[in-house]
């Protein structure tokens, strides 16, 4: 989903899990906003995303998903291309939340891609949810309640 963010074109984006994955990669100075001279959204909202790196393409929870994405046999050029960790120049700042229920996503995955844009100065933020697993939506009953509101005040705060 996406959303307007204020005036003057600004906007921000919003995805869960494969089209969190999506999103992340429109950040990206290669495939992304950038890549088609589009101005750069004021920030991201990754609802339990799949990051491209070198995880994504090894770890064996993603084998149907990189199969759907990338075809039964990724070659090392793709990991190249849709690698995000390679083309964060200019990455928008980003919310992420994820369950640790969550059988899908790695936690560690996504703390070390907070970590990582943190550490190249751009704004990023995970939130973990104890009792939520893939696929909490909303928050509604699951143990993510609030997430929204924390998205939010991330946002209000850049």
């Amino acid at each position: 989903c996406g959303a307007a963010f204020g005036g003057n074109g600004e906007y921000a984006l919003c995805g869960f899990s494969a089209g969190a994955h999506l999103i992340t990669q429109w950040g990206t100075d290669n495939l992304g906003y950038n890549s088609h001279q589009m101005q750069a959204p004021k920030a991201l909202a990754a609802i339990y995303p799949a990051i491209s790196d070198a995880v994504l393409f090894t770890d064996l929870r993603y084998r149907d998903f990189v199969k759907l994405a990338f075809g039964s046999s990724p070659d090392k050029s793709l990991l190249e291309k849709y690698d995000v960790y390679s083309h964060a120049n200019g990455f928008p700042p980003v919310y992420m939340a994820l369950g640790e229920q969550d059988d899908l996503i790695s936690k560690e995955q996504l703390a070390a891609f907070c970590a990582f844009l943190n550490g190249k100065g751009i704004a990023a933020k995970l939130d973990l949810f104890p009792c939520a697993p893939h696929g909490f939506g909303d928050g509604s009953a699951t143990g993510a309640e609030g997430w929204i509101g924390r998205a939010a005040a991330f946002l209000t705060q850049l």
